[in-house]
Parts: C-alpha cells; sequence; structure tokens
C-alpha cells in the first residue's frame, strides 16, 4: 500500500470510527455491549493504524475494521428498528473505507518465496502425472499371461516352493 492510499485509508477509517461513536450518542445506545463493540473498533482501529504499511496485513486489517464497522450500524438498525441519518452515513463513509481497503488488498504483490513455492508444487504435479502416465503404459504392455503367473507367483512362498 503506498503513502498516500494508506493516509487516506487511514482518514477514512478515523471519520468512521467517529461516526460510529456519533450514532452510539445521538440514539442514546451506552449500553455496555455496545460500549464493549465500541472499544474493540476502537482497538482494530490502533491496530490498523500501527501496522506496517508495506505488507498486506495492514490492509487486511483496514477491511476486517471497516468490515466491522457495517456490523455495528447493523446491530444498531436491530436495536433501534429505524436507520438515522447518522447511522446512514456512518454505513456510507465504511462502504467508501471497505471498497478503498478491499482494492488496496488485492492490489497486494504476491511475495516472491510464495511464487517459488507455487511453481515447486505445479512442477511436482506435473512429474507425479508423467509418473502415472507411464505406469498406465507399463500396466498396458504387461501380456495377459503374465499378468495371470505374477498372480500365480505372489500367493504365497511355501506354494512356489511345492511347485519346484
Amino acid at each position: 500500500m503506498t503513502g498516500f492510499d494508506r493516509a487516506a485509508i487511514g482518514m477514512v477509517a478515523i471519520v468512521s470510527f467517529l461516526a460510529s461513536i456519533l450514532a452510539v450518542v445521538r440514539g442514546n445506545f451506552a449500553y455496555p455491549v455496545e460500549l464493549f463493540l465500541l472499544a474493540l473498533l476502537g482497538m482494530l482501529l490502533v491496530a490498523s493504524l500501527t501496522a506496517s504499511g508495506d505488507d498486506a496485513v495492514s490492509s487486511f486489517l483496514f477491511l476486517a475494521f471497516f468490515l466491522a464497522v457495517l456490523a455495528n450500524m447493523a446491530y444498531l438498525y436491530t436495536v433501534a428498528k429505524y436507520l438515522s441519518l447518522v447511522r446512514i452515513g456512518t454505513i456510507g463513509v465504511a462502504a467508501i473505507g471497505l471498497i478503498l481497503s478491499a482494492t488496496s488488498t488485492l492490489s497486494q504483490p504476491v511475495p516472491g518465496r510464495l511464487k517459488t513455492e507455487v511453481k515447486k508444487l505445479i512442477a511436482a504435479e506435473k512429474k507425479l502425472s508423467e509418473a502415472r502416465q507411464k505406469l498406465e503404459r507399463v500396466k498396458e504392455a504387461i501380456p495377459a499371461g503374465a499378468k495371470r503367473i505374477v498372480k500365480r507367483g505372489s500367493r504365497s512362498p511355501k506354494s512356489a516352493a511345492k511347485r519346484r
């Protein structure tokens, strides 16, 4: 994530957190559950803002934060049974932040080590399929009589000694 993207997403996250606090205050929802959810949102916001900006973890944390804000507004809707302008605004800001963080998360490059591991797995799968094809060709090449001899000889060592 570039510095501007991270700063823009961080500002949207702060605005959506403040808007969710405003939605709680305006609706008089100072219940312990709501205060606990706001505390969790605050901790997730701090974790998102303090994560290093060069990896996909910070983008994913922002994505989780905006999903949590939307879930919190859905919870407030179920409690109040109506949407106020503050809640609609919070949902709008959180949706914008969700879109920004999702595009940032999806635009992260794949680490080089992961690419080499994937290439190794693809090569191993290719070798395994080639080995299976060779085994099938060898099985088809064995004549029918030889298959019966092999089956008789594999019964037991005592029966092989009696035949001799």
